[in-house]
């Protein structure tokens, strides 16, 4: 399939549709704080966790708070920053699913849509 058996009238329909469209709230929100904390917090979390797992190796004395603050962040990095992500995308799919729904393209062509006309309400 190297063109699409479109009207210039359904063409036209197509381009001010994905114009108009929005992805859902929490997706994009995902991409404007939870990527940015997902890369910039990583580094700063993963430097912590390594210097107080260091220091509470070679210790002789018991510095359990450090091990409970990197166990804490360890969790919050794969549950909470994880889980957002998980769901913004999840959300992201269904909309997707639903916007191609209403256009009535199948998904190789919604596929070729997308690249012809890029959503700008991302």
């Amino acid at each position: 399939m190297n063109e699409l058996d479109y009207t210039p009238e359904e063409l036209e329909y197509f381009e001010q549709e994905f114009q108009k469209y929005k992805l859902p709230w929490i997706s994009r929100s995902w991409r404007k704080i939870g990527i940015p904390v997902l890369v910039r917090g990583f580094i700063f979390a993963a430097l912590i966790i390594i210097i107080f797992s260091i220091i509470h190796g070679i210790s002789s004395r018991n510095y359990e708070w450090m091990w409970i603050l990197c166990k804490t962040l360890a969790l919050f990095y794969i549950f909470v920053v994880g889980g957002f992500g998980l769901i913004a995308h999840i959300f992201e799919i269904i909309s997707l699913y639903k916007f191609r729904k209403k256009l009535k393209v199948n998904k190789e062509e919604f596929q070729y849509l997308l690249i012809i006309y890029p959503i700008t309400g991302l």
